[in-house]
């Protein structure tokens, strides 16, 4: 007979321990391998795929343990920036997954990318405007990378106006910092969001095709697990329409 469907409700079953744990790792590890060689820092967007994957087809408590395992992982080893970069895959790839799992479309995706603009925004001016002396050492980064841009302009004639507009367009936005963070903080995960749809969407499209045929669930029967000892010697496990094997020759005793 099938299988009785899973229930929504309960702890995390085999199948999601497996699948979050699997995900996390290769999320991890492309984070960590960007936060550690900046000339690779695009290949971030592949983290977005295993957190995909994981919100499109599991519950939401397996993404939020994949990602708390990731985070701490990249955290571990490669320090904010790796942490950080395992958050922005899990929020990419959780909207994706879970609008497509849904059925809905862009539209839903901008409102709740809106949504989640509005509330960094809101954080972002809130902890700079409690963090005083932290705002003052960022605009002042800021600043300086600006003028440095800036005085390589004014060299090259044709640049000279562009170079002058944006130095002076600048302070103006540093004096009205408040919507200049927020704005930013909107834009940029608008942006963000828009571009891991529209990439994540159709890898999602194509991996939903391929049958989740695992079998760690547990069955239904509460009795002792019977016959042991079990003892296996050069057995292998082919998926159905698989041309090679994909575990095995395997030896061992259960």
């Amino acid at each position: 007979m099938p299988r009785a469907a899973p229930s929504l409700r309960g702890p995390l079953r085999p199948a999601e321990i497996a699948h979050a744990a699997v995900m996390a790792a290769l999320c991890a590890a492309t984070s960590i391998m960007t936060a550690l060689i900046p000339p690779v820092a695009a290949l971030s967007v592949v983290g977005t795929v295993p957190m995909g994957l994981l919100a499109y087809r599991h519950r939401f408590r397996a993404f939020v343990a994949a990602a708390v395992a990731g985070s701490v992982m990249a955290f571990v080893v490669a320090g904010n920036g790796g942490a950080s970069t395992v958050l922005s895959c899990a929020y990419i790839g959780g909207i994706t997954g879970f609008v497509k799992r849904r059925g809905r479309g862009f539209a839903t995706v901008m409102i709740l990318a809106l949504a989640a603009g509005v509330v960094a925004g809101i954080a972002s001016v809130g902890a700079l405007m409690v963090l005083s002396r932290l705002r003052e050492l960022a605009f002042a980064s800021m600043q300086a990378n600006v003028d440095g841009v800036a005085a390589v302009m004014a060299r090259v004639p044709v640049l000279h106006g562009l170079g002058d507009w944006i130095h002076r367009n600048f302070a103006l936005a540093l004096h009205l910092w408040p919507l200049f963070v927020g704005g930013s903080a909107i834009a940029g995960v608008l942006g963000m969001t828009v571009v891991g749809w529209w990439a994540l969407s159709r890898v999602l499209r194509r991996l939903g095709e391929i049958p989740d045929v695992h079998k760690l669930d547990s069955g239904m029967d509460s009795g002792p697990v019977e016959p042991v000892p079990v003892h296996l010697r050069d057995v292998a496990y082919r998926y159905p329409g698989m041309g090679r094997n994909a575990v095995g020759p395997l030896t061992m005793s259960i």
